[in-house]
């Protein structure tokens, strides 16, 4: 449409005009209650900064990358869960799994999934 000239611009109308609220860090911290997309979109929108994060097992990991993943459905049984299948790491959500493909142990450089599943010591 761009290049038809035919995008028409509207006037913003001033008394609907709202400000986007302050990012927090607290706000940024991933309910992994909520379904796979939300958490998905929730990842995206604040990549690369601040960046969402979440707690597990007393570390808090930044997720960078996402992706919806296809391990199935299944049922919330933790605030935030990860589980290892193969070289692919998920999040358990609400509503099933959310594929991590990029993450930040705090403290540590920015991985793979993969690679972050292969250095893993419980």
């Amino acid at each position: 449409m761009l290049e038809n000239d035919e995008i028409k611009p509207l006037v913003q109308v001033e008394t609907q005009v709202t400000h986007a609220p302050k990012i927090y860090r607290e706000t940024c911290q991933i309910d992994a209650s909520k379904s796979s997309q939300d958490i998905h979109d929730f990842v995206r929108g604040l990549a690369p900064y601040p960046g969402a994060w979440l707690e597990w097992q007393g570390v808090e990991y930044k997720i960078l990358k996402s992706k919806l993943g296809e391990m199935g459905q299944g049922t919330l049984v933790a605030k935030a869960c990860f589980f290892a299948n193969g070289r692919h790491l998920y999040l358990q959500c609400a509503d099933g799994f959310l594929e991590i493909l990029e993450l930040q142990p705090e403290g540590k450089r920015k991985m793979l999934a993969a690679d972050f599943i292969n250095g893993f010591r419980n």
